[in-house]
């Protein structure tokens, strides 16, 4: 049955839209086998059926089964360009970041070309950074599909998935990430998803100083719109790109 689905995923993914017929053809199973298992992948978020009788397309979260790397490689690269008109504007460093197993990996970031730069600063790019505690972490597995939540929580202790669960819930009421304050860090992070299709490939954030819940809310009321338009660029830019097919 998996090597069946596996099959009829691949299948889908050569036409990016097809119907039951087509799907028949190309993989030898049955119609009725076929819509059983379309039914499946649908309710996992594999699959998306189109209105009025189109066919069926793959959803953006067959990337976590396959061209993984590819994919975050592509998004990135869409990103770099944004990322340092951002801080061209604004003058905050800002950091995309794309997971990597139980974390998140920073991939790119721009703290180099901001006012703030120092010589002897750290490079963060290629850290792996924890997931409930970075606001790119946060981020990420706030908004992420549910099973592949799920997936993540499961990694946790039972005590530590109480406190992840409310923290999850605190994340989408505000509709961005805070990173954790951690003692000596004078720094924090501002965080948002960037999502396409069913999923979300990669995160967001700016990297700011100061600490205290008063600049963190100033901060994060000034400058949640521009992240907004840049999180939203970066996903057009995807789109444009074709890099997780059609919708």
């Amino acid at each position: 049955m998996l090597l069946r689905g596996l099959e009829l995923l691949a299948a889908l993914n050569r036409r990016q839209v097809a119907r039951i017929q087509s799907l028949a053809n190309d993989t030898g199973l049955p119609k009725a086998t076929l819509v059983r298992m379309l039914r499946i992948l649908e309710q996992a978020g594999y699959v998306r059926r189109l209105p009025h009788r189109r066919g069926y397309s793959v959803e953006a979260r067959v990337l976590t089964l396959s061209a993984g790397y590819r994919a975050a490689e592509a998004v990135v690269t869409q990103a770099r360009p944004l990322l340092e008109a951002f801080t061209r504007t604004y003058g905050w460093p800002v950091a995309i970041g794309t997971r990597d197993r139980d974390m998140i990996r920073v991939r790119d970031e721009t703290l180099s070309a901001s006012p703030l730069s120092r010589s002897g600063d750290e490079v963060f790019i290629g850290r792996r950074v924890p997931m409930l505690v970075s606001a790119l972490g946060r981020a990420y597995i706030a908004f992420c599909p549910e099973a592949e939540q799920r997936e993540l929580l499961e990694r946790l202790a039972a005590d530590e998935m109480t406190a992840a669960v409310a923290l999850i819930d605190e994340v989408r009421a505000t509709g961005y990430a805070l990173n954790g304050q951690r003692k000596g860090d004078q720094a924090f992070g501002l965080g948002l998803p960037i999502r396409c299709g069913g999923g979300v490939l990669a995160s967001v954030c700016i990297r700011f100083l100061g600490q205290g819940p008063k600049p963190r809310a100033d901060m994060a009321r000034r400058y949640l719109e521009p992240l907004r338009d840049l999180a939203g660029a970066i996903e057009a830019g995807v789109e444009k790109a074709s890099l997780v097919g059609p919708r």
